[in-house]
């Protein structure tokens, strides 16, 4: 296993809701030499050159926004790249990451979300000109937004890489769905994967051959949904086969299931986009921290990891930890309604999760929770909502 690029990039949490272009390029622009810009002034940049209509950061305002403020030194240019076919538009990220050390805005979830890409993951050596056997990409999502508060200034490095997703790996069944790098409409009529990057020469190479199945990762094909076991042999199974720990003895000596969250560490969520549901598996080490994974319900097909603290693992809340949270309380303020009487309340067993305002990331879905004749909703840490809203723009 092969892991041809990884740029590290500095990580930083965006620091709105609205602000994954902003912060992407104040990635970017760490990255390549500049100085580190506050968000607020990425955003004017991204959101108004151009100003379009329905659009938070159009490519065009991300691309504008790095050539100004990239630094004197770096010589190349940042080009909106939209391609056709999705092997042709990762052979060109694939270029720009290998060739010329560059870090890429990709535009993700039908366009409603920018992550930086900072490496790629292949079965095989492979070079600039023939990128073959792509099975994950390394990204950097600025998702989740900071807390709620005073904002505090982003440094290298910055603190809030104890709360985002920095070094999400995505395995290819994940990256390559029609829900995440996808095709979309930027405003030329088509359909198109889109980023932003300093183009490489001679067009970026020959396109990824197929890459090695991420179907399953079970002992036998799996004839219909799988079971809490099964998602955590395949999430073990899964972080060996993308080379993402040694071997598998090293994994079960060094990752336990955590006690508590419930039997398995596992979670089911269903999506409310599309009819698929899949599993958050939880593997903590004894020293290192933990891994959330996912693994799609129906195949075994392994989805990609979150590396996150141990700090963060332990917020993580059980069905029957949030619902004894609840009862023992009266009453509670949900944002939007006000007091709600929790004496009664209930929460359902399976999560869910579509893109909304309150998550642009499948790793962070919502337990339902019913009180009386209200529902509303509670992330993984606790944080409740009135309501799963949609994104109103764009980018």
């Amino acid at each position: 296993m092969t892991t041809i690029v990884n740029l590290n990039v500095p990580y930083h949490q965006q620091d709105t809701s609205y602000y994954c272009g902003a912060a992407s390029a104040q990635m970017l622009l760490d990255k390549i030499g500049a100085s580190l810009i506050d968000q607020v002034t990425l955003y004017t940049l991204t959101h108004g050159n151009p100003l379009v209509a329905g659009w938070y950061t159009h490519p065009n305002g991300l691309r504008t926004c790095m050539n100004q403020e990239k630094p004197a030194a770096f010589t190349s240019t940042f080009a909106v790249d939209a391609q056709a076919d999705v092997a042709f538009a990762m052979a060109r990220i694939f270029g720009a990451l290998s060739e010329g050390q560059s870090p890429v805005a990709a535009l993700v979830q039908d366009g409603n979300h920018w992550v930086v890409v900072q490496g790629v993951q292949t079965s095989v050596p492979a070079n600039a000109s023939d990128p073959s056997n792509i099975i994950g990409v390394w990204v950097n999502d600025p998702w989740p937004p900071v807390p709620a508060g005073p904002i505090p200034p982003h440094a290298d490095p910055d603190s809030c890489t104890q709360n985002g997703q920095p070094n999400l790996y995505l395995a290819w069944s994940a990256w390559n769905s029609d829900k995440y790098f996808n095709a979309t409409d930027i405003g030329s009529g088509a359909a198109l994967f889109v980023s932003v990057l300093v183009p490489p020469s001679g067009g970026g190479g020959k396109p990824p051959v197929p890459p090695i199945s991420a179907r399953s990762f079970m002992d036998v094909e799996p004839e219909g949904p799988i079971s809490p076991d099964d998602a955590i042999a395949a999430t073990q199974r899964g972080l060996v086969a993308n080379g993402l720990v040694p071997e598998l003895e090293s994994l079960n000596a060094n990752f336990v299931t955590r006690p508590g969250i419930n039997s398995k560490a596992v979670f089911l969520v269903e999506r409310l986009d599309t009819d698929a549901k899949y599993f958050l598996v939880l593997l903590r080490h004894s020293q290192r921290g933990a891994l959330l994974s996912m693994v799609d319900q129906k195949g075994g097909s392994f989805g990609g990891t979150r590396f996150i603290s141990n700090d963060e693992a332990e917020r993580i809340l059980s069905v029957e930890s949030l619902q004894k949270k609840l009862r023992s309380r009266r009453e509670i303020k949900v944002p939007g309604r006000g007091l709600v009487q929790t004496a009664n309340a209930t929460v359902r067993d399976t999560l869910v999760w579509k893109l909304c305002v309150e998550s642009r990331s499948p790793f962070f879905p919502f337990y339902c929770i019913r009180a009386g004749e209200m529902t509303f909703f509670s992330s993984l840490d606790g944080t409740l909502y009135s309501d799963l809203h949609a994104k109103e723009f764009r980018g």
